[in-house]
């Protein structure tokens, strides 16, 4: 994928992961580290996913 081509919002929540990332967010704000203690996966890989759904403007940070 190009780096000019972002993701739209099917791509986005095509992975399960992902959506329920976006269940997690939609009940209140969370940090990332309460957000990867939900899952088995690494830090990293969440962080990841809420790049995706960053790029496809389902979630924001700060």
């Amino acid at each position: 994928m190009a780096a000019a081509e972002k993701h739209d919002v099917f791509q986005a929540i095509a992975d399960p992961t992902r959506r329920q990332v976006l269940r997690l967010l939609s009940e209140k704000e969370r940090p990332i580290s309460e957000i990867t203690s939900h899952f088995s996966v690494s830090r990293t890989a969440i962080a990841k996913h809420l790049h995706i759904l960053s790029e496809a403007k389902l979630v924001s940070g700060r």
